[in-house]
């Protein structure tokens, strides 16, 4: 059964190198985790820290908890998500800078 969205701000994880957020198996609160690493590699820049994986979380949130929902389908009892698991930073469309733009 697939894991569902738990509308809960994702959280720096201390000790464990990357963003918690909870997800939902039933009443079932599961733990889940993406690696500080895949976020850098998913959305590169030059910006490091804890303020900035907590935001590059918040933009990728959908396709990571699908992700850590497969993952959970496949028997992981505390997913993961690894860079390895987020396509190419190539194959990810370019963001518009919308800054300016009005």
């Amino acid at each position: 059964m697939a894991l569902m969205s738990i509308d809960e701000p994702g959280f720096v994880s201390f000790g464990r190198g990357g963003v918690g957020f909870l997800m939902l198996d039933g009443k079932t609160r599961v733990f889940c985790l993406v690696k500080n690493a895949a976020l850098d590699y998913a959305l590169p820049g030059e910006e490091r820290g804890q303020i900035e994986h907590l935001r590059r979380f918040g933009e990728l949130r959908e396709e990571i908890e699908q992700i850590a929902s497969r993952l959970f389908d496949q028997g992981a009892a505390e997913p993961t998500v690894t860079a390895e698991h987020l396509p190419l930073r190539s194959e990810r469309p370019k963001r518009i800078d919308t800054t300016y733009l009005v």
